[in-house]
């Protein structure tokens, strides 16, 4: 797995498919996703992660997930994404 970035406390690397249970964590959890419509469904955490791999072909970026140096095999306990904001507008940019 290719990291994005590393530094000595965080590794930032692509989202892929195994990434689902965790980031459904939040993408399924109403507090974390008050300010979206709704809450995902797993259907809707897997799509987001098919949406984001795409991105990375595509535009050569994609939200990004943040990972401690410290968990061993660089698996993330608690999933953060992070992105380059892209010069599109909201208007143009079609979500999953």
């Amino acid at each position: 797995m290719d990291g994005i970035l590393e530094t000595k406390r965080l590794y930032l690397r692509e989202l892929v498919p195994e990434d689902r249970d965790e980031l459904a964590k939040v993408l399924c959890d109403s507090e974390s996703m008050r300010f979206y419509p709704a809450p995902f469904n797993i259907d809707k955490v897997e799509n987001w992660i098919s949406w984001n791999m795409g991105n990375y072909k595509e535009l050569n970026h994609g939200l990004w997930v943040q990972c401690d140096q410290r968990e061993p095999d660089l698996r993330c306990s608690t999933i953060d994404e992070l992105s380059l904001i892209s010069g599109r507008t909201g208007a143009d940019l079609h979500l999953p």
